[in-house]
């Protein structure tokens, strides 16, 4: 596989998508109301199913939603959901083709709330779609979000892909010596992180992480046999 660069997409690279919606996707539509503002959207069931355990619990369980067929989210950033909207219907996060340039059409603060969005609500194939985003744009313009680390440790999990990936990056790439390379609002526990990850890395306990574009499976989380499936035979 040729590497990636920030000038070139190479069309041998696989694309960032991770579905497409199959002929009988488009059946009963569920009303969504997101943020403060009650926002609405409209997405349908079968896609939203198809894509998360949670929306498929809260819209086919015993519960309001699911006699309603609506959903609130209140909690959630309507311009998130927007581009979970977006991919759910093309597989994409941004427009093709993808590249490093495209990656910067989506601000970092939502790409990184749009991956805590899918973490919370158990969307593996958009998690992968938003690392693979990440790792373009980091390789590319050769920083990672730092401003955002606080928020990307307080909306994720311990086991979150997402930290792994910034952290693997600022052990293996990071310029650690710089002044204020860190900012001042980065979270202990990414330090905590950090330190374990430079000493397997001094020690030789892990290889030298030449290209993260390459080696972005490792930050890829597992995708349930039923969408692995589907996806599979789409690509046939």
């Amino acid at each position: 596989m040729a590497p990636y660069t920030a000038d070139k997409y190479d069309p041998k690279t696989p694309k960032i998508f991770a579905h497409k919606p199959t002929m009988d996707a488009f059946d009963s539509i569920v009303l969504i109301k997101v943020g403060p503002g009650k926002q609405v959207f409209h997405i349908h069931k079968k896609l939203l199913c198809d894509n998360s355990t949670y929306f498929h619990a809260a819209i086919n369980g015993s519960f309001k939603e699911a006699k309603d067929q609506s959903i609130e989210m209140p909690e959630d950033d309507p311009g998130v959901f927007r581009h979970f909207q977006y991919w759910t219907y093309t597989g994409n996060i941004v427009p093709e083709p993808q590249g490093a340039q495209e990656a910067k059409t989506i601000q970092w603060n939502i790409l990184t709330s749009l991956y805590a969005f899918a973490e919370a609500r158990d969307i593996p194939l958009l998690q992968n779609a938003a690392i693979d985003l990440a790792i373009l744009r980091v390789q590319a313009e050769h920083r990672m979000p730092v401003d955002l680390l606080l928020d990307i440790y307080e909306n994720t999990s311990e086991n979150s892909r997402l930290r792994k990936f910034l952290v693997d990056w600022a052990a293996h790439k990071g310029d650690l010596k710089k002044k204020g390379w860190f900012g001042g609002r980065c979270p202990i526990e990414f330090f905590i992180d950090l330190a374990v990850a430079q000493h397997a890395r001094t020690s030789g306990s892990v290889s030298e992480i030449a290209n993260f574009w390459e080696s972005r499976a490792n930050y890829h989380v597992e995708v349930p046999v039923a969408l692995s499936n589907k996806e599979k035979s789409e690509q046939d």
